[in-house]
């Protein structure tokens, strides 16, 4: 005997019933159409009113392909914060709707296929960022001079120069050539000229090694720079017979210290050398790889002597020598 209930006939004015094999009411075109107006109104969002857990209905396995309501199907989808996938699947609901009376229905193999491609893609990505970083260290430590912890593995060719004068009564032209010495004193050479600006006077150079440097070499002659670039400021501020000696002995650096005199703002960047003048005091620092990076990222600090100090404080590591006038006993001392 069955237990089937008699089924009522339905009156023919009201609209069909759409009741899959589970007895649950499917969505029908009437929903498609009250769904993607709340989409229109909220674009990029997924309707409301649906549940993060499949129904018991939901979860019940059906003939295969197995079908599930699309709009759960959206919803796990964007659980997983996968927008674009939503956009995919409501695609795929626009053409099954567009077969007329068939429900909008997902299939649960189409979905995990769609999320397991956007996964693999997002995933290949983020395994890709480590290496483009490395890739990217690796070109700014060869540029920049930076020194890593194998100095006689990895060798050098360019550094990059930049000068900045505050256009006073100094001669850009004679702090450039003054600077050419010096770097010509250390095995460097003008190799590419890449642009000046005007007004303030801003140029750009690259430095060329006269031959291959390993790490280490280039490291001694950056600190070798560094020594004879502070001893020389110190002796523009100290009048002495020594100071002469000295002097004369340096005479190259000297030089350029000495073409800064009519500018009471500068800055001169030598590969991991930072030169700044600020209201007539002299500052010389050698840059850590974190100042390297910050200034690659920021070339219009060196426009503003009086603000790089200060900017670079955030960078960690920070060791600025910072060279004051001595005092009139001091002088007085040494006449």
């Amino acid at each position: 005997m069955s237990n089937d209930k008699p089924r009522t006939p339905k009156d023919p004015g009201q609209p069909p019933d759409h009741r899959g094999e589970l007895g649950r009411r499917l969505p029908g075109p009437e929903d498609a159409h009250e769904r993607n107006r709340n989409s229109e109104d909220r674009p990029g969002e997924a309707p409301e009113g649906l549940d993060e857990t499949p129904t018991e209905a939901q979860s019940s396995s059906v003939d295969d392909p197995a079908i599930i309501d699309s709009d759960y199907a959206f919803r796990q989808i964007m659980v997983r914060g996968r927008a674009d996938e939503y956009d995919k699947a409501q695609q795929a609901q626009a053409r099954l709707s567009a077969g007329g009376d068939a429900p909008p229905s997902f299939s649960k193999k189409a979905a995990q296929e769609l999320q397991d491609g956007q996964r693999d893609a997002h995933q290949s990505l983020i395994d890709e960022i480590p290496h483009a970083l490395e890739r990217q260290a690796i070109q700014l430590e060869e540029s920049e001079g930076h020194f890593d912890r194998e100095p006689d593995k990895a060798r050098i060719r360019e550094i990059s120069v930049r000068i900045y004068i505050e256009n006073d009564e100094t001669s850009p032209e004679g702090v450039a050539s003054a600077l050419e010495e010096v770097l010509a004193e250390h095995e460097f050479t003008i190799s590419q000229d890449l642009d000046t600006l005007h007004g303030s006077w801003f140029r750009t150079l690259i430095a060329r090694t006269k031959r291959s440097l390993t790490r280490r070499e280039a490291q001694e002659q950056m600190d070798e720079l560094v020594d004879k670039l502070q001893r020389a400021a110190e002796l523009r501020l100290i009048h002495s017979k020594q100071a002469e000696v000295d002097s004369a002995q340096g005479s190259t650096v000297a030089a350029l210290i000495s073409s800064l005199e009519g500018t009471s703002d500068a800055s001169i960047q030598v590969g991991s050398i930072l030169l700044a003048k600020i209201s007539g005091t002299i500052y010389v620092r050698n840059l850590t790889q974190r100042e390297l990076v910050y200034i690659e990222h920021h070339p219009t600090l060196l426009a503003e002597p009086s603000q790089i100090l200060a900017a670079l404080e955030k960078a960690p590591e920070i060791s600025t020598r910072s060279l004051e006038p001595p005092s009139h006993q001091a002088q007085m001392a040494t006449d």
